[in-house]
């Protein structure tokens, strides 16, 4: 996924970490040249609150080029920084993967599109925090059994717009098919960007960000109105599952100027 999230995970204690620090990679010296290039590719977009999913992305990096026992971990120094450590472990042409007692042998960039297949199904049906991990079968071959942590279970909670009166959230909600109580989708907020910049009149001022509270994501999107000489607002076609019919929606304001 190429979109950045900033997410702000609050505990059920209270305690919630919003504090963007900084970070830094430490690689082993004999660390692969080709792996630590693709790490590499995430040093900007990475903070503590992300980490779960691009962790995620960097192993299917590594899956896609041969490193199966590839690990990253990420340890807080202080309120301002942090660092992540890597582990490339040794590098093989083919993985044999053990699966209800079947074995299928897979070249790295198939087992890179199986384990990314599986992900997106996770990510998309309400597991943000899902972690896909090797349990190593054997010490001398790379035959591996395919480990999943699903994690909580994570709903919609509230769209809230910033600033207020730029459009109803009811409205925004609406458009962009998000619905307090449905499973949460990366792939939902991926499409925020595209869907508002088809809307005249708005212009999303920065990627979407989303707070867990217990298991709902309040959705928090930023807007600029932009100055138009005729009218601003935003309308759709949303599709009733009812009915089959699509159904007109949105929010138009009229500002007539001479």
């Amino acid at each position: 996924m190429s979109l950045q999230f900033r997410i702000f995970w609050t505990f059920l204690i209270g305690v919630q970490f919003i504090v963007q620090a900084q970070q830094t990679f430490h690689f082993p010296e004999d660390f692969p040249s080709d792996l630590k290039k693709l790490c590499q590719r995430y040093n900007k977009q990475v903070q503590s609150q992300n980490w779960p999913i691009l962790q995620n992305q960097m192993q299917l990096e590594a899956y896609g080029i041969g490193y199966f026992l590839f690990e990253s971990s990420i340890a807080q120094q202080n309120d301002s920084l942090f660092e992540i450590n890597f582990e490339a472990g040794p590098r093989f042409d083919f993985i044999e993967l053990i699966c209800n007692q079947n074995t299928q042998t897979l070249k790295p960039s198939a087992f890179k599109s199986l384990v990314k297949d599986s992900l997106a199904t996770y990510l998309d049906h309400g597991y943000p925090f899902v972690k896909l991990t090797l349990e190593t079968i054997s010490a001398s071959e790379p035959r591996f059994k395919l480990q999943i942590d699903k994690g909580p279970r994570i709903l919609f909670g509230e769209l809230v717009v910033k600033p207020e009166g730029i459009i109803q959230a009811k409205v925004l909600g609406q458009l962009l098919q998000i619905e307090a109580g449905k499973e949460f989708s990366i792939h939902q907020l991926e499409q925020i960007r595209s869907k508002l910049t088809l809307q005249p009149g708005i212009k999303l001022l920065r990627d979407p960000e989303w707070l867990v509270q217990e298991d709902r994501a309040s959705v928090f999107i930023y807007l600029e109105r932009v100055k138009t000489s005729s009218a601003t607002g935003m309308v759709g076609l949303q599709p009733n599952p009812l009915t089959q019919k699509n159904a007109l929606v949105g929010e138009l304001q009229l500002s007539l100027q001479n």
